[in-house]
């Protein structure tokens, strides 16, 4: 069964627990099928990779904003099964996100970019799926998701 797995140990372990990591294809597979009609947002990184590193903390926070919205994490060096993982998903950088709705990749985008990927999420969100409550950036400001207005 897949569990939340927190990203980090900091204090803000409610939020972590709001992304959960695969470590397997199959793992992967069981969550897409425990969560069909849902945007389910796949990160792929390794462990080495700074960049991943320093917007886990950013992916955590957007998980908290996008609550209809399954976040999930994936090391691609992590095991010989992650790695292959990757390669059939074609990640080329890290990190890469990619989307998932019904079990059906739907999108693809790599690097750090917070306003590219909130926009990817946005644009793939339903009316009536609770977008960005507040901003993910933790500046305490809203903002509108396209199936309130």
């Amino acid at each position: 069964m897949v569990s939340g797995t927190p990203l980090s140990t900091s204090s803000s372990s409610a939020v972590a627990e709001l992304v959960t990591t695969v470590h397997s294809p199959e793992e992967f597979e069981e969550l897409l099928a425990q969560h069909p009609g849902q945007l389910v947002v796949l990160m792929c990184k390794a462990m080495a990779c700074r960049p991943c590193k320093m917007f886990s903390r950013k992916y955590q926070r957007m998980a908290g904003a996008f609550q209809d919205c399954v976040f999930v994490d994936i090391l691609g060096d992590e095991s010989r099964e992650t790695r292959n993982m990757m390669i059939k998903m074609n990640v080329r950088v890290t990190p890469t996100f990619r989307l998932y709705r019904n079990g059906e990749f739907v999108h693809s985008l790599g690097g750090i970019n917070e306003n590219n990927l909130r926009g990817a999420i946005e644009e793939r969100l339903l009316p009536g799926e609770a977008g960005a409550q507040a901003d993910a950036s933790g500046d305490g400001a809203t903002t509108a998701s396209p199936a309130s207005t």
